[in-house]
Order: C-alpha cells, then structure tokens, then sequence
C-alpha cells in the first residue's frame, strides 16, 4: 500500500489550525490576584475556572508554582467557622462574615472536626 500525499490545500489548512491553536490566552495580573484570592477563600479551581473563565490546567500551574497551598493557613479559619457554628450563627451568616460560599463554610466545618479527630 502506497501512502497517499495530502493535497496541498488540506496542508495548508492543518498548518492554519496548528498556528491558531499555538497562541496562547494572556490573563492581567488582576485575574491572577483574584484566582488567587478566591483559592485562598476556600473555592475550589473548578469553581474559580467558571467564575473567571481561565482553564482549570491554568489554575494548577499558578497553584503550584506560587505555592497557594501554603499560604492558605486553613486550620486557623476552619477553626473560627465551627466556632462561629458551636454558638449558633447560621451558614449564611458565617458565609456573609467570611466572604465565602455558603458550602465553602460547611466544608471548613468537616475540615476542623476531622482534623480534631485525628488529633485525639
């Protein structure tokens, strides 16, 4: 079997497609600081690709190259949602408090009382 040569036409398409599909999305460093913020309040990278827009392999990378991980202190807030809970203040109301989504605070609620369990 004889390999067929792609007409010249069809090349130059694929060429076409391979170049657009090359150039990269630029994002403003305000976009970053507010992924970064939003990481940092508790939302998921899935979550923040849809409210930003920015693709989820986008987050990933910033999320490691800049060590969000880290600077996201969890145990302290996590701590001060279940406190906020244990004296009677609403989800809403603690979401509201700390500038997060309503199951963002039931998320830092498991996270306080399975880390305090592990602890014991």
């Amino acid at each position: 079997m004889v390999a067929r040569i792609p007409k010249r036409q069809n090349y130059k398409a694929m060429t076409k497609k391979k170049q657009q599909a090359a150039t990269r999305q630029t994002y403003t460093a305000d976009q970053h600081e507010a992924a970064r913020k939003m990481y940092l309040r508790g939302l998921y990278l899935t979550e923040i690709s849809v409210l930003l827009n920015i693709p989820i392999r986008t987050l990933e990378k910033w999320q490691t190259a800049e060590k969000w991980t880290l600077l996201k202190g969890g145990e302290e807030i996590h701590k001060r949602a279940f406190e906020m809970k244990q004296s009677g203040k609403k989800a809403d109301e603690i979401a509201k408090i700390l500038n997060i989504n309503r199951a963002t605070v039931f998320k830092w609620i498991k996270k306080y009382k399975d880390e305090q369990n592990t602890k014991d």
